[in-house]
């Protein structure tokens, strides 16, 4: 007897499998297989937006005269890495301060992005009018210093524990509450008054100008797929640098100063992985595993399926026991998500992962794969 437990809800399912031995002996199961009843390639667009900062910055040429490049503008660049394209696609690009800097013209981008393919809302710094930013970041200054002078006593809250009784000295409480206010408000007019040019520039110097630090800019936008259902949403933005970073408007132009954090690694269980290809559907995939469950036991695993593409697809798994016996699932839907650009997920056709310790470790099922990733640009190996 097959029971499928659960259907798990990630980009690429996987689903838990119990097979019950109601046998007086052991049963091996020495293969499964997996049907692929149906599949529909997801024509829904998959919308990304990340900025990028076209920085001023000074070329050398060797003995020659260098150049500076670099029109310090703010660009962003909306990817669809959906299957489908996005028609009729509206955005309205908003950040408090750019709203007051730039108009509602200059923010919003109508257009048709198709499939894999992008567009891009360019902000000019030279459309700023010199004398209404300095009235803007007066005004932004004032408001930012207010809230950041408000905060200042949460510290003593904080470190309310700072007595005596607790083995502080007498007043150091009121020396670490000095030294605080006064490292938060210069590093806060350091935001606000950043050196003329990049610190890595030629044209760096101890002058100050007025700056305006931007933060968490948004997109708000709409589009139809190739189906004509509507989509629409409200999407952030995302950064140059995959850590993050802190983006600055002086009147002269934009920058982008980046962060670098540490990673770390994850540790998961057992998975089979199988990999389907929408555009061949129907198909059947076999697996050459080994699995034995106990008399009257229960054995568990499971298997999770990718696809090349997004799509909806109808499938149904069977698996050989005893080398002759061959139990078959219930078909059933699965919606599996694979937008463009998103194949390196780790996992192969055919790979097993053992995920108990800190370090994966995978060993392949010895199936061959059945895409000739070769012909498709992939490389050697396609992984998801």
């Amino acid at each position: 007897m097959i029971r499928v437990t659960k259907v798990s809800d990630n980009f690429f399912p996987e689903i838990d499998f119990s097979l019950k031995n109601s046998g007086g002996s052991a049963a091996l199961i020495s293969s499964f297989a997996l049907h692929i009843l149906a599949a529909r390639i997801d024509p829904t667009p998959v919308l990304n937006f990340h900025y990028t900062v076209d920085e001023r910055r000074f070329l050398w040429r060797g003995d020659s005269p260098g150049d500076w490049e670099g029109d310090a503008s703010l660009s962003l660049i909306i990817n669809n890495n959906g299957w489908g394209p996005a028609e009729e696609y509206r955005l309205l690009f908003s950040e408090p301060a750019l709203d007051l800097l730039f108009p509602i013209e200059a923010r919003t981008l109508t257009c048709r992005v198709d499939s894999l393919a992008s567009a891009t809302l360019k902000l000019d710094p030279k459309a700023i009018d010199q004398s209404y930013f300095a009235r803007v970041h007066r005004q932004l200054l004032d408001m930012a210093r207010f809230d950041m002078e408000k905060k200042l006593p949460e510290f003593l809250r904080r470190n309310s524990h700072m007595t005596k009784g607790n083995g502080y000295e007498h007043g150091e409480i009121e020396r670490s509450y000095a030294q605080y206010q006064e490292e938060t408000r210069g590093a806060f007019e350091r935001s606000w008054y950043r050196p003329r040019g990049h610190p890595w520039s030629l044209e760096a110097t101890e002058e100050r100008v007025p700056t305006i630090p931007l933060h968490s800019p948004i997109v708000t936008w709409s589009c139809s797929d190739n189906h004509d259902r509507q989509h629409s949403g409200t999407s952030t933005v995302g950064s140059p640098n995959p850590d993050g970073g802190s983006l600055y408007l002086t009147a002269t132009g934009f920058s982008f100063d980046p962060r670098f954090l540490a990673k770390c690694a994850l540790v998961s269980d057992r998975t089979y992985c199988v990999l389907i290809d929408p555009d061949q559907a129907p198909q059947q995939r076999t697996y050459t595993i080994s699995r034995q469950i106990p008399a009257a036991g229960v054995d568990r695993f499971h298997i999770r399926v990718g696809a090349t593409k997004s799509c909806e697809a109808t499938i149904q798994f069977e698996f050989v026991v005893d080398g002759d016996k061959v139990i078959k699932s219930n078909p059933f839907e699965m919606k599996i998500w694979n937008p463009a650009g998103s194949w390196n997920h780790g996992f192969a056709d055919g790979d097993e992962i053992l995920r108990g310790n800190s370090v994966w470790e995978k060993e392949s099922l010895h199936s061959f794969p059945f895409l000739d990733t070769a012909d498709r640009g992939l490389g050697k190996s396609l992984r998801f």
